[in-house]
């Protein structure tokens, strides 16, 4: 059990400077949060090592984070709706089951990111880096990835709906048992070896 007169464990990284005066302080705030992702390896060791003690998130809902590097860090069940990750590293990152409505992760880099069952409608991915990501069983409705890279991408049993894949590389991707109501596509699009089409 934390001291009630000492910093959080994962304020270490923070140099202890959030001090704690009650038992209702000790949750992480929305604050704390964004100070842990945007303080490097040693900030998202810090919140790895959070999401491994405490059961209850707090919202990034609407945060900023454009141009952070958050490789391997653990987003499971985030709710990151309405925010901004333009530029941002998310190499390996689990967001399984995150909440990624509205977003905008333009030019972010998403290589071997999990994104399972995530909802990402409205979400935009222009020019985004996605080679390997796993975004089985995700909501696309509306997703802009024009411009993107999904090569080798695992899109199986997604919902593809009004979803844009302009100019887009979705060579040996896996759409296998996606729901397609819409996509657009056009002559750049490259489909070679996509499977399930």
């Amino acid at each position: 059990m934390n001291n009630p007169q000492q910093p959080l464990e994962y304020d270490a990284v923070l140099g202890g400077e959030n001090q704690i005066s009650s038992s209702h302080d000790l949750k992480m705030t929305t604050e704390r949060a964004i100070n842990l992702l945007k303080a490097g390896t040693a900030g998202i060791k810090a919140w790895n090592l959070f999401r491994q003690n405490e059961t209850y998130l707090p919202s990034l809902e609407g945060v900023d984070l454009s141009g952070e590097h958050l490789t391997n860090a653990n987003l499971q069940g985030v709710n990151l709706k309405n925010s901004k990750l333009v530029k941002a590293n998310l190499t390996r990152v689990n967001l399984i089951n995150a909440d990624l409505q509205e977003v905008d992760l333009s030019e972010s880099n998403l290589s071997d990111a999990n994104l399972q069952g995530v909802n990402l409608s409205d979400a935009i991915f222009s020019e985004a880096e996605l080679y390997q990501c796993d975004l089985e069983s995700a909501n696309l409705t509306e997703t802009k990835f024009d411009n993107a890279y999904l090569a080798s991408a695992k899109l199986q049993n997604s919902i593809i709906a009004n979803t844009s894949f302009l100019n887009t590389n979705l060579e040996y991707a896996d759409v296998t048992g996606t729901k397609f109501f819409f996509a657009y596509l056009n002559k750049t699009t490259n489909t070679n070896g996509t499977k399930g089409i």
